[in-house]
Parts: C-alpha cells; structure tokens; sequence
C-alpha cells in the first residue's frame, strides 16, 4: 500500500479488534457497517506503519524515547493532568502561546500528538472506567496570551485529522479558554474543517467558568485551579 493520507507502507501486523472498539467505529459512522469497517481497517494500517519519518518504530509504538518526542514535551505546550473532568474523563491540556511553529518538523509535531492521543487513550482503561460512550477526553486549549505567531494550521489539520480518522469518538469535548478577539478570524478558518457533528463539541469558555468542566483542585494555577501538583508524569507519560 503506498503512502496515502498520513499513511505509509505497512510494517506491522495489523492488532486484533475487541468488540468495544468495533462498537465505537459503529457510533462514529453512525451505524454504517461498510464504511465503519473502512474506517477501522485504515486506523489498524496506520497504527502498524512506519510514517512521519520513523525508520523503524511502528505508529502504535510512538513514546516518550521515539525521536523528537522529548523536546516537544520539554516545552511543557501540551500536557495531561492527573484529574479528570467532571464527567470523568482524561484532560489533554494545550498551552498554546508556548508553542512555535518554527521550531520543530512537521513529522515531529505529529509523532509527539500521537504520544499524546496514545497515553489519554490508555488512560480510559484505567480506573475509574467509563462507559462506553463515555471513553472519550476532554481537550483543552488555553488561548491566554496568544499570538498569531503561535498559530500553526497545518498542526491544526493534522490534529483533527487524526481525531477524526485515527481516533473517532475520542473527543468528548475541546475547551477554547480565553480567546483573544483576533482568535474570531482564526476560528472561521478552522471550524469548516470540523463535521457538524465535532463542532458542537467546540466550547468557547472563560477561565473563570472552566470549573463548570474541569474541578479547580485538578486545574494547575495557569488554568485557574489550586492544585500545585497537577500533570501526569513527563507531560504525556507514556514510557
């Protein structure tokens, strides 16, 4: 299989599916078994590839050691909090005015939001589990003190892309927190990238709200919260 659509040759074998996750494809296309089965087959192929520069580290076994995974989350731009959501969900936070588009490759970015994806998704096997149409993350994008230069839409794309093929119904709800008033501009390049469906979850909220979502003793201070102690492990966590 050529490389199509972020993926490349297949390297791996492909994993088996448990019923859960055939289940979850199932809701993501809305009960089309044809193109859920598609979708689920194009996901498992681009798990047991080699792509975004990778000479020989499968996709699903993308961590903290795999190149360039470890300066991204020295920046500290995107980390998971120890706490959950109100609802119980693993909470992927994103700093965006410490990110600079500059300063990595294209590849790097994605294989760090892949590690990133990976260690929330494991997370959802951990105690307390949801069910089923529950396991999914919360994502939260802290805007305070954003500038254009920190706004990078090929990141974005890529970003949503894998959301939505790689890992559908994964996103429970994203969190825009505090948004600057040029942000309006930016959000109406965005927003017609996302399905319908995907922009309903898209909330705009304050800081001062975000305890309507997230408990402030789980929200480190630049969020808002109390807790002095709040990430998971080195940023994302997945050895």
């Amino acid at each position: 299989e050529t490389k199509q659509a972020g993926v490349s040759k297949q390297a791996g074998e492909l994993e088996p599916v448990d019923d859960v996750t055939m289940r979850r494809f199932l809701r993501a296309y809305q009960n089309d078994a044809v193109l859920a089965s598609e979708r689920l087959l194009k996901m498992l192929r681009w798990r047991a590839s080699l792509s975004y520069g990778l000479g020989g580290t499968l996709v699903r076994d993308i961590c903290s050691t795999t190149e360039g995974v470890q300066a991204q989350i020295d920046t500290g731009k995107c980390v998971i909090l120890k706490g959950r959501d109100v609802v119980g969900r693993p909470v992927i936070c994103v700093q965006v005015r410490l990110h600079d588009p500059q300063v990595q490759t294209p590849d790097e970015l994605t294989r760090f939001g892949v590690h990133v994806l990976l260690t929330a998704e494991s997370m959802l096997e951990e105690k307390p589990i949801l069910d089923e149409p529950e396991r999914k993350f919360c994502i939260i994008f802290d805007l305070q003190g954003v500038h254009l230069s920190n706004i990078d839409y090929n990141a974005a794309k890529r970003i949503i892309y894998m959301l939505t093929y790689f890992f559908p119904e994964r996103m429970g709800v994203c969190l825009l927190v505090g948004a600057p008033l040029f942000f309006t501009a930016v959000w109406h390049v965005i927003k017609p990238w996302l399905d319908q469906k995907t922009q309903k979850k898209v909330v705009f909220v304050r800081v001062d709200k975000l305890g309507e979502h997230v408990d402030a003793k789980h929200r480190p201070q630049w969020l808002g919260g109390t807790c002095q102690d709040a990430v998971r492990g080195s940023a994302a966590g997945r050895e």
